[in-house]
């Protein structure tokens, strides 16, 4: 893998993929949480319409980190001799797959869920594996 990541048209493949698999899943988590009723804490208990609203944060969250990562990997960043990049470690928060507490989630919400982990998941494979500049 790492021979083919050194070729600059196969690294901005890859980083456009994972920029427009970020940028799509932040489109439907947009759409899923302002379009969608959430669960009310009278209706499932306080404990479960927070750790519902815990997950919503959590995936935004890994959505943005991947979207920083790509861009601070970018062709501008590797062209330019002077430019660092910047530490970037994945965090165990976002890398869970902790369901406790949580009340069902809509099947939209639970494919929302495991596509934005399986994309962070990617990106720390990526990044553990080679430098992209």
């Amino acid at each position: 893998m790492n021979e083919a990541l050194e070729h600059g048209s196969t690294v901005d493949h890859l980083l456009r993929d994972l920029r427009t698999q970020a940028l799509c899943l932040g489109l439907r988590a947009r759409d899923h949480f302002t379009l969608r009723r959430q669960p009310q804490p009278t209706e499932v208990g306080a404990a479960a319409s927070l750790a519902h609203r815990r997950e919503m944060l959590i995936v935004t969250a890994r959505l943005a980190q991947v979207v920083l990562w790509v861009l601070n990997r970018g062709p501008s960043v590797r062209h330019d001799d002077d430019a660092e990049l910047a530490d970037w470690q994945a965090d165990p928060l976002l890398l869970g797959n902790n369901m406790t507490g949580l009340p069902a989630l809509t099947p939209e919400f639970d494919s929302l869920r495991q596509d934005s982990l399986a994309l962070y998941h990617r990106v720390v494979r990526i990044d553990g594996q080679t430098t992209l500049h």
